[in-house]
């Protein structure tokens, strides 16, 4: 998505609002339809191609072929996911058993062992494929700051025609935050409960069955660890999901600790 050319201070914006150059490391929201002149703007189920095209034509956005590539595909998702109907999440599995309480019931479940489904990281349980999975296939968009990978996420996202509960968008980096409060609140009100990421997946799973990051990162340990375990889980559930990104995936969490625990995940990524 990124286009390295330089752009002169005079030229109209490409596919990128005017709150990109004063966003700080947490973006914003953009909202393209609230920008599109009266008797323009559509509602929910509209394409974002066309949408984009009616920010073009009322001189909102200059076109980038590169985007507009991108719009190409998330068009087609928008498409898929309107005669999509989101498989019935049933009651979670059980924990009892998944993995041993105490001490080493801990470290088995954080390095990947001890149930969730997932042995990457030596556990006795054998993945689960995710070849069978029926939901349709998500969307990872990567490029250079500013290059307008949110807008047109954003764009998709209000687009797209599920109800409002059942997609959800996000910056990455909160939605870690929030999965390690849960996966703490959860051990608090469940010792020795066993590895709580496979119930937290089927949480998440049951209330969205879109999600959009935006800033899709990973810089430490902790988040990669669980990040692997935690989306086989939701992949597995049939969550679709969009994303946006500075890095291309095999580039994600490079020469992190315990990198091998985390590069299955990579493989899941590209298949998902």
């Amino acid at each position: 998505l990124c286009n390295p050319a330089p752009r002169s201070p005079t030229m109209r914006r490409s596919l990128l609002c005017s709150q990109c150059a004063r966003r700080g490391s947490v973006a914003p929201r953009h909202r393209l339809l609230s920008s599109l002149p009266a008797g323009v703007s559509p509602s929910r189920g509209a394409s974002p191609l066309s949408v984009v095209q009616d920010a073009i034509a009322a001189g909102i956005l200059n076109e980038d072929p590169k985007q507009m590539a991108a719009l190409l595909k998330l068009d087609a998702l928008a498409s898929r996911l309107k005669d999509w109907e989101p498989p019935a999440i049933g009651p979670a599995a059980s924990e009892s058993g998944t993995s041993g309480g105490g001490l080493w019931g801990s470290i088995s479940s954080v390095f990947g062992g001890g149930g969730g489904g997932d042995s990457g990281g030596g556990g006795t349980a054998t993945a689960q494929s995710l070849d069978d999975v029926a939901a349709p296939l998500g969307l990872y968009m990567y490029g250079g700051v500013g290059c307008g990978k949110s807008l047109i996420m954003d764009t998709f996202f209000d687009c797209v025609d599920l109800p409002s509960e059942k997609k959800r968008r996000v910056h990455f980096h909160e939605f870690m935050l929030e999965i390690h409060k849960r996966l703490h609140e959860h051990r608090q009100a469940n010792p020795g409960a066993g590895d709580p990421v496979p119930a937290l997946a089927h949480d998440i799973a049951q209330s969205a069955a879109l999600l959009c990051f935006d800033e899709f990162q990973v810089t430490d340990v902790a988040d990669a660890l669980v990040i692997r375990r935690l989306f086989h889980q939701l992949f597995s559930h049939g969550i679709v999901m969009v994303a946006t990104s500075n890095r291309p995936p095999d580039d994600l969490y490079k020469n992190g600790l315990q990198r091998p625990l985390f590069v299955p995940f990579i493989g899941d990524l590209k298949q998902r």
